[in-house]
């Protein structure tokens, strides 16, 4: 009998302990259970005030208060004489710079071209003059004769279908059809070819009658004569390079015209109001007809996305809360309807905020941290300025 009895005061005993135990570990799991608790705040998004870098009259107002705008749409119209004045002032001076900067162009090819044809020119004379003065100094031989009558054959040849050629640009220039570059070019070609021409005339002449002292004479000055126009001629190239040079310079300055007239249509540009995001239009400041300054607000706009919610909340309970954690967000003018969202940012430093003792005897400084919640579903009847309210989970008592 002592023996039964021993046996269930001890499984009373073990029964008693399990028990305890078990409340033990019920009550640590009670406590360290996640709460959540609910933090009031209020919906922000991003707001953006309107204002026009120049200055001018509002001439037209596109939005109302209320009205839904999208990213590109046209707000405000402004009128400013001013810059319209400008632009045409810029316009002007640009136009009168690209006509220089083509007429110096024109120089330049035209200098290039006259100091060919007359190079080319000097040298058939300096070239003719020479052998004159061989012909005078040697005298001819039948072979001679022979060489002089085929060299001018070959150039009375070339002068005849340089001559048909001239008179027919001559006449198309005089008609208006062909450029008057084109018409020099032509034209040196033919005074080439009449010059070659003659020459070998005078060397035909001079070979058929023989020489005379004199004549020598005259052949050395004529080389002579010859020699000095085609150091002339050549001395005219050295005017291509400032001719190059002027238009390099007309360029720079064709360039700079060129960048004041796109600054002022940049300005100019600027009279038209376009709307950088999506969203709608919260507060008209200005109306149409008012004097608008630069950098003054003329509207305010409010996203349409993006929504956030700031709160602050107790290091000691939400200290453990990580980026990117799911967040439901209560939002009482919604029927109380949960939102999804999830933390975007953390405050990397804490705020100090005062906390009271539960016996008001003592008091002390605790920190809250600063937590920012993007709301992630697309609610159109989301509204900035809206009660929000984050449910923050947190381990504690």
């Amino acid at each position: 009998m002592k023996t039964q009895r021993r046996v269930w005061i001890t499984a009373s005993a073990c029964a008693v302990v399990v028990l305890i135990v078990v409340l033990l570990a019920a009550r640590a799991a009670k406590g360290t259970a996640p709460r959540e608790e609910l933090i009031e705040s209020t919906v922000e998004c991003d707001e953006v005030d309107i204002s026009s870098k120049v200055p001018g009259r509002i001439v037209e107002m596109l939005v109302d208060e209320g009205s839904p705008v999208h990213a590109g749409d046209v707000l405000v119209r402004i009128s400013s004489r001013e810059i319209d004045a400008r632009v045409a002032q810029a316009a002007g001076a640009y136009e009168a710079a690209q006509a220089r900067r083509q007429q110096a162009l024109q120089g330049v090819a035209l200098q290039r071209l006259t100091v060919a044809g007359q190079i080319g020119q000097a040298e058939a004379t300096r070239a003719a003059a020479k052998a004159r003065l061989e012909m005078a100094l040697t005298g001819a031989r039948v072979q001679e004769v022979r060489q002089a009558e085929k060299a001018l054959e070959q150039a009375s040849a070339a002068y005849e279908t340089a001559d048909a050629t001239y008179q027919r640009f001559r006449g198309l220039f005089k008609e208006g059809v062909i450029s008057e570059q084109a018409e020099n070019e032509v034209k040196l070609r033919y005074l080439s070819a009449k010059a070659q021409k003659e020459g070998a005339e005078a060397r035909l002449d001079m070979v058929r009658e023989g020489t005379r002292k004199e004549e020598v004479e005259q052949a050395r000055q004529g080389l002579a004569a010859a020699e000095a126009a085609l150091k002339r001629a050549r001395d005219g190239a050295l005017q291509v390079p400032i001719r190059e040079q002027e238009a390099a310079a007309a360029l720079h300055q064709a360039e700079a015209v060129k960048g004041q007239l796109e600054e002022a249509r940049a300005y100019q540009s600027e009279t038209v109001i376009l709307s950088p995001i999506e969203g709608y239009v919260s507060e008209r400041i200005a109306k149409a007809g008012e004097t608008a300054a630069a950098g003054a607000p003329i509207l305010t706009l409010v996203g349409r996305s993006g929504f956030k919610v700031k709160v602050y909340a107790d290091e000691s309970k939400f200290g453990h809360l990580q980026l990117d954690r799911p967040v439901k967000v209560v939002i009482p003018a919604l029927a109380g309807a949960e939102l999804n969202g999830k933390i975007i940012r953390i405050s990397q430093s804490a705020e100090f905020a005062t906390k009271k003792a539960t016996n008001e005897q003592n008091s002390f400084d605790v920190r809250a941290l600063q937590i920012v919640v993007l709301i992630t579903d697309n609610d159109s009847r989301l509204r900035n300025g809206m009660t929000a309210r984050p449910r923050l989970a947190y381990s504690g008592n």
